[in-house]
């Protein structure tokens, strides 16, 4: 796909666009709790420091730095789309081979096969967008 092919797909995705246009409060939210942080520990002042938590900034920046992480692997699993290419899960209650497939309403998922009580079922996924991994 072509970069706008890309960028129309991310933006075409609630959940993708909703997670970018946080982007920016979290960043800042983390920038703000680091300066505090390293404020507190410039003033030598002991009642600042212990109000202000390290563990809360690296946090907030974990968080920033994750959720900007998944929306470009996202980007990058939907620019490098080949149809048909085949992935392999190796744990899970759906380990197996899938296919990779452009759906008719144009959503990019995997088309996967297995046999359940003698008989061959195909079945598909869309592709999800899950910050949370």
């Amino acid at each position: 796909m072509t970069p706008q092919e890309v960028e129309g797909f991310v933006n075409a995705d609630s959940r993708v666009t909703s997670i970018i246009s946080q982007l920016p409060t979290l960043q800042q939210t983390a920038e703000n709790l680091q300066r505090q942080h390293d404020e507190a520990w410039a003033s030598g002042d002991f009642d600042k420091i212990k109000n202000s938590s390290n563990v809360d900034a690296f946090m907030a920046k974990s968080q920033f730095e994750h959720a900007q992480r998944a929306v470009q692997e996202y980007k990058n699993i939907i620019a490098n789309w080949q149809d048909g290419t085949k992935i392999n899960l190796h744990t899970g209650t759906l380990a197996g081979e899938f296919e990779r497939v452009t759906l008719d309403n144009g959503a990019k998922g995997y088309k996967g096969e297995r046999y359940e009580n003698g008989k061959k079922v195909i079945y598909y996924m869309n592709i999800d967008f899950n910050p949370e991994y």
